[in-house]
């Protein structure tokens, strides 16, 4: 399997400031992207200033963290910029902050 880096085509922009994926957000993830098949990934290392509870990721930033990935899936794989109109999400358990994470999705899209 071959891992490909995604390239930020945002970052060229003047007022380029997202909280999920610009380089230059002070208190943005700074999340960037691979792929690798039909997966897009991204290895990020929380910090204490995105805990909700001791040593656990705050689940408003675990949210953040499903949002972005779906949406560079989606720009990524249809070459489309996207927006969420809607994101319910169930939490499962704790995603501890003193480890480093990996965030990977896969999506199967189907018709209604």
């Amino acid at each position: 399997m071959t891992t490909i880096k995604v390239k930020n085509p945002f970052i060229r922009l003047k007022d380029y400031n997202c909280f999920g994926c610009s380089p230059n957000n002070p208190i943005g993830l700074k999340l960037s992207f691979e792929i690798n098949d039909n997966y897009i990934i991204s290895y990020w290392k929380p910090t204490k200033n995105y805990e909700g509870w001791v040593d656990t990721l705050h689940g408003g930033i675990q949210s953040a963290l499903l949002d972005e990935i779906a949406n560079w899936y989606v720009f990524v794989f249809f070459n489309v910029a996207s927006v969420t109109y809607k994101m319910e999400v169930y939490f499962r358990k704790k995603i501890k902050i003193s480890y480093k994470q990996r965030f990977q999705r896969i999506f199967n899209f189907r018709s209604t």
